[in-house]
């Protein structure tokens, strides 16, 4: 007799055996997050020349681009007479080495204008701390007769901070001299395989770029061999929406946060400040950071013009809350455009969550990843919605209590009701009568009141 498979009974089976995997999967990675994270930080350290190399490769795109279409095509063209796949060929690889030379020229251009000013400025603070320290014990000696208990605080305070440093010497770094030299020893090689792994990753962002729509389209064929047709659309619509998310975040927020930089190192040579460098690629470099960059980068950039001339200090702290508050309502939202579509509240969160969980890259790429969940989100549950009958927009959900399971319609709350449109009233006649009123119709719900659209009508898709 032939077994025959009953495919109700083998569906439920498969179900259960993957509900039982995954169930020891994730109490494994919550019992074991700590080897989790090391096997992964260890698959990320081996992938890192490939990871530098998609990123090199993503961010140079654009350019490429641009010098294939509309600066290499007419000589491709000259050259190749005819040969399509030969055209192809110089004006891909023409486009690769001109983007990738132009790139390393503006890097090192930037490196060479940039740190010598910011060593000089490092050197000259050195130099000039003990100075400072000198001033604030002369200030505190030259106090009058009434502010004595002024003079003991921070005599005192001062006392408390030396004795704490030699302590902090003798107990701690001079015991620990040997790991100390082990780590900066570790510093530098790990310094020397990022390089390397920099080196390797320029080097696979040209075969990238050269062969990247043959990857896209192996990308494609495996999507289309795995989910169905319409499954492997939402995921490439999504993976779009990733590309565009990310792309215009990063490219805007780092041209935003070099005009600031700009903006501030000319304004203060103009004005004849110190350590115009190093503040400058501070208060750019921080800027990058949404929110909480400008009081990281300003706040200490402030105390340093301070220690040197107060008056020079307020002057800078006023002229940065000027350039902030420009650089937020005006500067940013032009060139990014409110990208992200997140309020301040999940602002805020995306920082302080993947700030506290990934450091400062988790700061700078919190909130195009939440902006991605987010709207991921929002889109899953609006076709939901559409699907069901109901309205998609969340304001329409502000006045209801709850939807009728019956007639798919909503029950608001009272005193909440939309108003609908009335013909005029109070209008005379010539009798003196009247006008009959009609027999009300059944009030049919809108997903937007005032627009005209029905529920039954086609939904306007803006996915």
């Amino acid at each position: 007799m032939k077994f025959k498979w009953d495919k109700k009974y083998l569906f439920w089976g498969v179900t259960a055996f993957l509900v039982i995997v995954c169930s020891i999967l994730f109490f494994a990675l919550v019992n074991r997050f700590s080897d989790f994270a090391k096997i992964f930080k260890t698959i990320v350290r081996v992938l890192s020349p490939f990871i530098y190399g998609l990123l090199i490769a993503y961010l140079l795109n654009g350019p490429m681009v641009f010098f294939e279409k509309h600066v290499f095509a007419a000589p491709a063209k000259r050259i190749a007479r005819g040969d399509a796949r030969r055209e192809f060929k110089f004006r891909r690889k023409m486009s690769i080495v001109v983007t990738h030379l132009l790139a390393m020229s503006v890097v090192v251009g930037l490196l060479i204008l940039v740190l010598p000013q910011l060593y000089f400025s490092i050197e000259g603070l050195v130099a000039a701390l003990p100075g400072y320290a000198e001033a604030a014990i002369k200030w505190v000696n030259e106090l009058p007769a009434g502010n004595r208990e002024i003079e003991a605080m921070i005599t005192d305070t001062i006392g408390s901070i030396s004795q704490l440093l030699t302590d902090w010497i003798n107990k701690s770094v001079l015991p620990q001299l040997d790991s100390i030299l082990a780590t900066v020893t570790g510093g530098i090689i790990s310094a020397v395989k990022a390089v390397a792994n920099v080196v390797i990753g320029v080097v696979a962002s040209f075969y990238i770029m050269y062969h990247k729509e043959l990857f896209r389209a192996q990308a494609k064929r495996c999507l289309y061999s795995l989910f169905k047709p319409l499954t492997a659309n939402r995921i490439m619509e999504e993976a779009g929406f990733v590309k565009k998310a990310f792309g215009d975040f990063l490219v805007g927020n780092s041209l935003d946060a070099l005009i600031i930089g700009i903006v501030n190192y000319i304004f203060m040579l103009v004005a004849g400040m110190p350590y115009s460098a190093l503040i400058s690629v501070i208060v750019g470099v921080t800027n990058m950071v949404p929110m909480f960059g400008p009081i990281i980068g300003g706040v200490p950039s402030v105390l340093l013009v301070l220690l040197v001339d107060p008056m020079q200090g307020l002057i800078f702290g006023i002229f940065t809350l000027v350039l902030q508050g420009i650089d937020g309502q005006v500067i940013k939202p032009k060139i990014l455009g409110g990208v992200s579509g997140l309020s301040g509240f999940w602002v805020m969160f995306a920082i302080l969550v993947f700030g506290g969980l990934f450091g400062i890259l988790g700061m700078l790429l919190g909130v195009p990843i939440l902006s991605v969940l987010y709207n991921a989100v929002g889109r899953f549950h609006r076709r939901r919605l559409l699907q069901r009958g109901l309205p998609a927009e969340t304001e329409n959900y502000e006045d209801v209590d709850i939807i009728n399971p019956a007639t798919n319609t909503p029950i608001y709350r009272p005193g909440c009701e939309p108003v609908r449109q009335e013909e005029e009233s109070g209008e005379e006649y010539e009798d003196g009568a009247e006008e009959e009123e009609p027999e009300p119709e059944p009030a049919v719900y809108t997903e937007n009141p005032g627009d005209g659209k029905s529920r039954d009508s086609e939904p306007e898709h803006n996915d």
